[in-house]
């Protein structure tokens, strides 16, 4: 049982990072790892070069360990408890959050405020290392949404000149425009 459900969760991260993800594919590996999990309480913990699942030891060459121990790693975590039956919709949640999470927070205690918003009771087990959270690869930017009057991701990608004009002011600062023309 251990090697499935490292292997899903690993497809899983891999799936969440990618950035033109295929949201049918994503969907389908949270589906199956959630499916893997079915209800248990999941124990991740580094152990040198392989990790313990629920206590069992998993090689360092089964498939998904690399890829787990790494996003572990990046967030200076020697290890995460996930509490039983959280539901199959958290782990969505839980994946995007082990993903997004050294981008997005500074500090081990709140990356664990946003852990136990998603799942309470869960727990992490800090890593010896005391340094930022280490991304691996520059931090995503967002690109404007259709509810912020931007084009979409999709559309910003092409123009985006147009991205960047739909937050614009409608008039342009008084006092830029004295600068630039020499009147004060």
């Amino acid at each position: 049982m251990p090697v499935p459900l490292i292997a899903l969760f690993a497809a899983s991260l891999h799936e969440a990072s990618v950035a033109g993800r295929d949201p049918a594919s994503y969907a389908r590996a949270v589906s199956l790892l959630a499916r893997a999990v079915g209800g248990s309480a999941v124990n991740l913990v580094v152990d040198g070069d392989a990790l313990l699942v629920n206590g069992i030891p998993v090689p360092a060459e089964a498939p998904g360990v690399p890829q787990v121990i790494a996003a572990l790693t990046r967030l200076r975590i020697g290890g995460v408890s996930i509490p039983a039956n959280v539901e199959a919709a958290r782990w969505r949640d839980l994946v995007e959050l082990f993903v997004a999470a050294p981008a997005l927070y500074s500090d081990l205690s709140a990356f664990l405020t946003a852990l136990t918003a998603i799942a309470p009771q869960a727990s992490v087990l800090p890593s010896a290392t005391a340094r930022p959270f280490d991304t691996g690869r520059p931090a995503t930017l967002v690109m404007p949404s259709e509810e912020w009057g931007g084009g979409g991701a999709a559309d910003a990608r092409h123009d985006g000149h147009r991205a960047l004009r739909s937050f614009a002011p409608a008039r342009p600062d008084p006092r830029t425009r004295s600068r630039r023309t020499g009147r004060e």
